[in-house]
């Protein structure tokens, strides 16, 4: 059954033609999409009308005081027409079924799928949860190919178990681009995603091969991602999976980060500043492996991370620990890790890193003689004794892939000497069960982790 508060909006009707009418107040509203048709319905999406993703679109900008709770049955949702755009509202698209492959968002001849853009004074708030959104494409875009899937614009964007599968971007974020505002990613997988310029040089180059966070005038862009897993994603030059900068505050927390790849620096994540505000990053128990950079920008390729600072500022480590980059291959360090420009300051909390070949980024994740079990060099690797991505369940009714650590590896028990360490959970949702003894394994991967 498909809820609606239409009595209120003909109370509200009415109302305008009386003497010191009040606007009503804020109401959650629960809409239940019945058409996969892609055209906006005339009316309120009430009982009996046909009621459409893109009319709840146009009610949610409509009534903006208003939380539109959006509910999607099992199908494939083809956005054929112009994208779908929010610049006022707060909708929450809520797929059906226990996967979250089961209800898809899909463009089926090219264009964006979702455009958020704050117009006014009210910040418009997407929220996505238990979707597929995949085959988004603004490749042939110069002026707006940034976020295929998803591009903000000073909005508030929430993803909690969505799938984005093979989204393509001209030069920023193959499936997200967010510019000012935040975005937080959790539960979710990006597998594919792409950016396709082919510039490698300056500033106007391709930048996160999956997602792309940075600023917007004077407002700062906040990325923060839990529990996620980045595979198979491509940059044409830097951030293969995820490129952040601008400012702002970058979390990265019990994620992995594999397999993907970049021309330039960072094969798998790029962390830069803008010229006067520093990135603020927070690096905890996530795995960076198996990523690659073809070549290399300034010397430095960053296999698995690369840090830029521009003119007067640098990106701030404020925390990094139980992070695992290994395994990643760079063709002008060929280091897991590689830092652009000046050193960025030292992390306030740093420790139990495992880094095969750390490059010259022992000032935030650790020096071979401070640590020499768990630190390596290009000339002596760590080798972090992982299995091949290997594909497991989650407490949350859908599989993710990672990384398990081996019999012998480093990243096994080690003991966390600080407040830090009561982060309970693994990549899947798994209690760490030494947690309150701060005895974690290092990456996303508890090797002795219960549901």
């Amino acid at each position: 059954m498909t809820f609606i508060p239409w009595l209120r909006a003909v109370s509200l009707a009415f109302c305008l033609l009386c003497i010191n009418a009040k606007v009503a107040e804020a109401a959650t509203i629960l809409l239940l999409v019945n058409s996969t048709a892609d055209s906006d319905m005339p009316g309120f999406c009430t009982s009996g009308t046909t009621c459409t993703i893109r009319t709840a679109f146009r009610l949610a900008n409509e009534n903006p005081a208003d939380t539109f709770n959006v509910d999607i049955p099992i199908n494939t949702y083809n956005v054929v027409g112009g994208h779908l755009s929010l610049t006022a509202g707060r909708i929450n698209l809520r797929g059906q079924g226990l996967s979250p492959g089961a209800t898809i968002l899909r463009r089926s001849s090219g264009g964006r799928l979702i455009q958020v853009n704050k117009t006014g004074s009210i910040t418009p708030v997407l929220s996505l949860f238990n979707l597929t959104m995949r085959d988004a494409d603004v490749s042939n875009d110069s002026l707006q190919g940034s976020g295929s899937a998803v591009n903000s614009f000073n909005g508030s964007i929430t993803i909690d178990r969505v799938f984005f599968l093979s989204n393509k971007s001209f030069f920023r974020g193959g499936a997200i681009g967010a510019h000012g505002g935040s975005v937080f990613i959790t539960r979710s997988r990006f597998v594919g995603n792409q950016i396709t310029i082919n510039i490698c040089a300056g500033g106007f180059t391709g930048v996160g091969g999956a997602v792309f966070a940075t600023s917007s005038g004077s407002t700062p862009g906040n990325l923060s991602i839990h529990q996620s897993e980045f595979t198979d994603n491509v940059s044409t030059c830097r951030g293969g999976a995820i490129g952040m900068d601008g400012g702002g505050n970058f979390f990265l927390i019990n994620s992995v980060v594999s397999g993907n790849s970049a021309v330039g620096q960072g094969g798998g994540v790029q962390i830069v500043s803008s010229n006067t505000t520093p990135t603020k990053a927070f690096l905890r128990l996530s795995t960076i492996a198996n990523n690659t950079v073809s070549g290399s920008l300034e010397g430095i390729s960053g296999g698995g991370l690369a840090l830029r600072g521009l003119s007067n500022s640098t990106p701030e480590i404020r925390s990094a620990f139980g992070m695992l980059i290994a395994s990643n291959a760079g063709a002008g360090d060929n280091a897991d890790c590689g830092v652009v420009a000046t050193v960025p300051t030292a992390p306030v909390d740093m420790q139990g890193n495992v880094v095969g070949k750390i490059g010259n980024c022992g000032a935030f994740l650790g020096t071979p003689s401070a640590n020499p079990t768990r630190i390596g060099t290009t000339s002596s690797a760590v080798n972090p004794l992982i299995s091949t991505l290997t594909t497991f369940a989650t407490n949350y009714t859908f599989t993710m892939r990672g990384h398990i650590p081996q019999s012998g590896s480093p990243a096994l028990g080690f003991q966390f000497n600080t407040s830090a360490g009561t982060i309970c959970g693994d990549q899947r949702q798994f209690n760490r069960p030494q947690c309150l003894s701060r005895k974690l394994d290092i990456g996303s991967f508890e090797a002795n982790g219960t549901p």
